[in-house]
C-alpha cells in the first residue's frame, strides 16, 4: 500500500476543511483539527519510522530505564506502522 507523500497542506473552505498535496485532493472534513492531523499524517509516520530505526540501538544499551515499558512502546509503533502501510491482521481500515 503506498499514499502520496508529504507535505500534506489544509485550506479552509466556505463548508470543509481539504486537505491536499499540490493539486491531488487528499480528504475533505468539517473540523479544522481533523484537517489539521490527516495533513499531518505523513510526518507522524516519519517521525515513527524514525523510532522504529533507533529501536535495536536503544535496546542494545543499558540506559537504567524500564526496558519493559519501552520495549511495549516499540512494539506500539511497530502495529501503527504496519496498519498504515496495510500490514498485518490487525488494520481496521482494511477490515469490512
Amino acid at each position: 500500500m503506498s499514499y502520496t507523500p508529504g507535505p500534506w497542506h489544509t485550506e479552509e473552505g466556505y463548508t470543509a476543511n481539504f486537505v491536499y498535496k499540490e493539486h491531488v485532493f487528499i480528504a475533505e472534513v468539517r473540523e479544522e483539527a481533523n484537517a489539521r492531523l490527516i495533513a499531518l499524517a505523513p510526518r507522524l509516520v516519519e517521525a515513527l519510522e524514525h523510532v522504529r530505526f533507533w529501536e535495536a540501538a536503544f535496546l542494545s544499551k543499558d540506559y537504567g530505564v524500564n526496558t519493559t515499558a519501552v520495549k511495549l512502546l516499540f512494539k506500539e509503533v511497530r502495529q501503527v506502522l504496519a496498519e498504515v502501510k496495510g500490514e498485518g491482521n490487525d488494520n481496521p481500515a482494511t477490515k469490512g
